[in-house]
């Protein structure tokens, strides 16, 4: 099942530039999370640069030393403590690189995040001082703007979610997936996508990659997600052959599920008025209404309609209706 109800309030999104999400590096789900903190830590910051500009956070980003405070059980459970001393230290030694466009010009800002500061025996109190260079820093809170002075390439993420997440190319790809929420669908090839979750050679079998990313990252995201993908969509994978060479994520949030459903709610209007449809005849077209767009559909309706006008020859329109719609899965 590929859709799903949940509270709003349930997941703080935070809005951030999309560079962000698109930095490049070999963090590991431990080093991810706490990247995600960051982002969450910077957050205050963010809101007025959104608002208002760079000016607006200037006295901020004029410090010396930007200092960020996390406490470890944010991050990890008790148990894990020292695993992720490890990972923070190894974080703090690990290059990172984060794009960003200057006068139109596609550039790159490459080195480590930040300095760190830790108790050598961390315990369930403990908390670790981030320290950033300003520089740095202003990267994860201005946001490039358009002629109107608007904030433009930005997106949002919920740092909980990739904090819920064990599997490494599962965080990636939900980076990936919230740079796209608002659209429909996205296509990636496969080796786009290999490349951008930085898999290497790990899985060379599509069906490899399938079970131990795509597969835990549909499950994952329909549990816990704020955007997500239906992995059922029948034109999900795209193959030449036998050979599958792409996937269109078909992406859900809230949003557009609540819209989908205005619109599969103005079909079942139109059947209803049209061709007194029952609750027996919408479960016979179930598949056609969750799975095809809806333009496609309600076009699909209107031309039947106009065929059925004066047409003695059909003795049973709403079962033509139900037989075509259902013919439109097969094409």
């Amino acid at each position: 099942m590929s859709t799903k109800q949940k509270k709003a309030e349930e997941l703080k999104l935070i809005t951030t530039p999309n560079r962000i999400l698109e930095a490049v590096a070999r963090f590991s789900v431990y080093q991810w999370r706490a990247y995600a903190t960051i982002i969450e830590l910077f957050e205050d910051e963010a809101k007025k640069s959104f608002a208002d500009g760079q000016l607006a956070i200037q006295s901020f980003l004029n410090q010396q030393t930007i200092v960020l405070a996390i406490p470890l059980k944010k991050i990890s459970k008790p148990s894990e403590y020292r695993d992720v001393k490890k990972a923070l230290v190894a974080m703090s030694k690990t290059e990172c690189e984060i794009p960003y466009s200057e006068k139109g010009e596609k550039r790159i800002v490459t080195g480590t995040l930040f300095t760190l500061d830790m108790p050598n025996e961390p315990n369930w109190k403990s908390t670790v001082r981030l320290h950033f260079h300003p520089e740095v820093a202003k990267l994860f809170l201005t946001f490039p703007r358009n002629h109107r002075n608007a904030p433009v390439f930005y997106s949002k993420f919920s740092p909980d979610v990739v904090r819920k997440i064990k599997n490494l190319y599962v965080i990636k790809l939900y980076f990936l997936l919230c740079l796209w929420r608002y659209r429909d669908i996205v296509y990636k090839s496969i080796d786009d996508l290999y490349q951008i979750l930085g898999v290497g050679s790990k899985y060379p079998r599509f069906t490899d990659f399938k079970k131990h990313v795509l597969v835990p990252a549909y499950n994952i995201l329909l549990a816990h997600g704020d955007v997500w993908f239906n992995i059922d969509d029948p034109f999900f994978y795209k193959k030449v052959g036998i050979k599958t060479i792409g996937v269109n994520f078909k992406l859900l949030t809230q949003e557009s599920l609540a819209t989908q459903h205005k619109k599969i709610e103005s079909i079942k209007a139109m059947l209803i008025n049209g061709y007194r449809f029952s609750i027996d005849d919408f479960e016979e077209i179930e598949d056609v209404l969750i799975k095809l767009p809806y333009d496609q559909i309600a076009n699909k309706i209107i031309e039947l309609s106009e065929k059925l006008i004066g047409n003695n020859k059909v003795d049973h329109p709403k079962r033509y209706i139900i037989t075509a719609l259902n013919n439109m899965k097969s094409k």
